[in-house]
């Protein structure tokens, strides 16, 4: 399915290099993951009234490897009722240990030091 041509000026705001920003305007279930990830809250309000969740849950289960973080991979599977959280995608050469996966991740708090 084509992006709609008013969520352009979303897809050039989120998705910035090329030539994913070709296939994003092009292909709304390319961009769906990119946009869960980067577009602001406003972007967000615009996008969601052109996809229904059902839509948004298939971005999900389709998310690219290492596009979210933790924290965003358990707001969009609280936001959109999916339970329990499946484990995020990972990489084939990562041992699997979580702390080590998510060792950069947004949500350590900044109060706490990031130990090597």
């Amino acid at each position: 399915m084509m992006t709609p041509l008013d969520l352009h000026p979303v897809v050039d705001q989120t998705v910035w290099w090329e030539p994913a920003r070709s296939q994003a305007k092009a292909d709304l279930e390319f961009f769906l993951p990119y946009a869960m990830a980067y577009a602001t809250e406003e972007a967000l309000s615009r996008i969601r009234r052109h996809v229904s969740d059902d839509q948004l849950r298939a971005a999900l289960r389709a998310v690219p490897i290492g596009l979210f973080d933790l924290q965003s991979w358990q707001y969009w599977h609280t936001i959109l009722g999916v339970s329990p959280i499946p484990p995020r995608p990972r990489r084939a050469f990562l041992s699997g240990d979580a702390e080590l996966d998510d060792r950069f991740s947004k949500c350590v708090p900044r109060s706490l030091p990031i130990s090597a």
